[in-house]
């Protein structure tokens, strides 16, 4: 497993070093939508499980499945 963890990491490595000598047009916003649907997923979710003792287990599935839809709702007209 050692053995491919570095290969799949030497490998994610070298795509990444070709791709940003000549990026796509379309980085920037594959970049605000990865890092947008991150936070609108999990921030809120991970921001109440340590500030708030009430947070269950379904109030957080219940704050990233409504992260992700919002996200997924915003970015999805913009697609078409």
């Amino acid at each position: 497993i050692k053995r491919g963890t570095y290969l799949t990491t030497a490998l994610v490595g070298t795509i990444a070093t070709l791709l940003s000598v000549d990026p796509p047009a379309f980085l920037q916003d594959v970049v605000v939508f990865a890092s947008s649907g991150i936070a609108a997923t999990f921030l809120v979710a991970l921001a109440l499980g340590i500030y708030w003792k009430g947070m269950t287990t379904a109030g957080a599935w219940a704050a990233m499945l409504s992260g992700f839809f919002v996200v997924i709702g915003c970015h999805l007209p913009l697609l078409f």
